[in-house]
């Protein structure tokens, strides 16, 4: 690995903008789920009998969204560390160390 205080410098301004894209990913899960929740606030108020199959399914959508969530931000941690060190798993498609750290 190499490593000069430049290098590091520039990894590490690399991986805060990592952490903004994580970031603004989570920002938008989260979004998503407190809509999820809103709508089954809403469908339970406006009609209790019509609207029940409507509920049962955005009740049932809930486990899955915060299974993504949590799957997208654990991705996240993974890129934002391996942003850090110098994209190894990146740099293991052999594409080079010079298009690997322009790519990423």
């Amino acid at each position: 690995v190499q490593v000069s205080p430049g290098l590091t410098v520039l990894r590490s301004i690399y991986s805060v903008m990592a952490v903004f894209m994580g970031g603004f990913l989570f920002i938008l899960g989260f979004d998503i789920l407190l809509f999820l929740f809103i709508h089954l606030v809403s469908v339970f108020n406006e009609n209790q009998g019509i609207g029940i199959a409507d509920f049962v399914a955005s009740f049932f959508s809930v486990p899955v969204f915060v299974y993504s969530l949590a799957f997208a931000m654990t991705l996240v941690t993974s890129f934002v560390v391996d942003t850090f060190y110098g994209n190894p798993f990146i740099r293991s498609f052999g594409l080079g160390v010079v298009f690997t750290e322009w790519m990423a």
